[in-house]
C-alpha cells in the first residue's frame, strides 16, 4: 500500500525496508502521542482520553 502510494505522489522507488523503517516510526510516533495524552489525562483525572490529551501543536 505504502509503495504504491510512494510511486504516485512522488515518482519514488522506494524498497520494501524502507516501507518497514517509515511503517515503524509512524507506529512509534502514534505510541509516543497516545502514551503523553494518557499522562495528561491522569494529571487531570479524567477516566476516558480525548482529542484535545494529545500534544498536537497544529
Amino acid at each position: 500500500m505504502f509503495e504504491r502510494f510512494f510511486r504516485a505522489a512522488a515518482s519514488l522507488d522506494v524498497d520494501k525496508e524502507d516501507l518497514r523503517r517509515y511503517d515503524e516510526l509512524v507506529n512509534r510516533e502514534i505510541a509516543d502521542l497516545l502514551i503523553r495524552g494518557q499522562a495528561s489525562g491522569r494529571r487531570m483525572t479524567v477516566t476516558s482520553s480525548s482529542l484535545t490529551d494529545l500534544p498536537i501543536t497544529k
